[in-house]
């Protein structure tokens, strides 16, 4: 049986042919599939059709997984801390100086197009810190809100210097309000020595050079997380590789991470800072630098 083509699905096909685009040729098969007649004769032509759909969707498909891998990190180190602000606000400055990194800086907005990780030492915990490209009421795409999502912690950068600071804090307030993030500081950035700066707000941290370290232990604090050391019995506590737990957890969540099949009897408790020993059960809530030797 013939399988005469409407004059429409010619049209179409030398559309296709001239298409360069992948969505654009699926939109032109489908509509070719649309016009052609279904009968016996036209069988070979809409499974050909059909097969070309199925063929670049899944081209599509991939290329889109690639590019959103572009834009996404996996979790790393004891929590993650996301560095957003406004163009030129010095936000890979701030990373470079918390990571004792070298990522490239200007004095011109948009220097950061992609996001860049590097870690945070602080003493002996890892935090992972992601900077990002500047956000702006016409430029906060999809990806970059799924990243602040992601994190535990949110530092926004803002230039001391910015006639529109107050207006910024107030735009970088609703969105992440809007993304249910409350674990966030406004970090004031490039201020003048002779600058009497002030705002009156509780999460401002007014950032100067000297203040490396503070910045520091303020991130692991909000972070909300405990450093436990373990101790076999008759041997040194392992202090360079601390267990890390929410604050707030108890000895039971410990024993789960090591081995929740054995039968715990006692956790023998130390802290650097005592000579003390303390005998302590399940129910203990663990805290930051407890160093516990468990008796199963």
């Amino acid at each position: 049986m013939p399988a005469n083509l409407p004059p429409h699905f010619f049209v179409l096909q030398e559309r296709l042919k001239k298409a360069t685009e992948k969505e654009e040729k699926i939109k032109i098969l489908e509509e070719m599939l649309a016009v052609c007649p279904k009968h016996k004769g036209t069988e070979k032509v809409q499974l050909e059709l059909k097969r070309k759909i199925a063929k670049l969707k899944k081209e599509e498909t991939k290329e889109s997984k690639k590019k959103e891998n572009i834009f996404s990190f996996k979790k790393e180190g004891a929590g993650r801390v996301i560095i957003i602000g406004p163009p030129n606000s010095g936000k890979t400055t701030i990373l470079n100086f918390l990571c004792d990194t070298n990522f490239k800086t200007a004095n011109f907005p948009f220097t950061t197009s992609l996001p860049q990780q590097a870690i945070i030492d602080f003493e002996n915990v890892k935090i992972q810190s992601i900077d990002t490209p500047p956000i702006t009421e016409d430029f906060f795409p999809g990806w970059l809100k799924g990243l602040i999502q992601s994190s535990d912690f949110v530092i926004v950068v803002l230039d001391a210097n910015d006639k529109n600071i107050e207006k910024n804090i107030d735009f970088f307030e609703k969105i992440l309000k809007e993304l249910n993030k409350n674990n966030f500081i406004f970090l004031i950035n490039k201020i003048p020595e002779d600058l009497n700066f002030s705002l009156k707000k509780d999460n401002i941290f007014l950032f100067r050079l000297k203040d490396k370290d503070l910045l520091k232990k303020m991130i692991f604090e909000k972070l909300n997380i405990v450093r436990v050391y373990l101790k076999e019995p008759g041997k040194k506590p392992d202090f360079q590789n601390p267990l890390i737990l929410k604050r707030g957890s108890f000895l039971i969540s410990l024993i789960k991470e090591i081995d929740e099949e054995k039968k715990f009897k006692f956790a023998k408790l130390f802290r650097k800072d005592s000579q003390k020993v303390l005998i302590v059960g399940k129910d203990y809530c663990l805290q930051d630098q407890d160093i516990v030797e468990i008796h199963f």
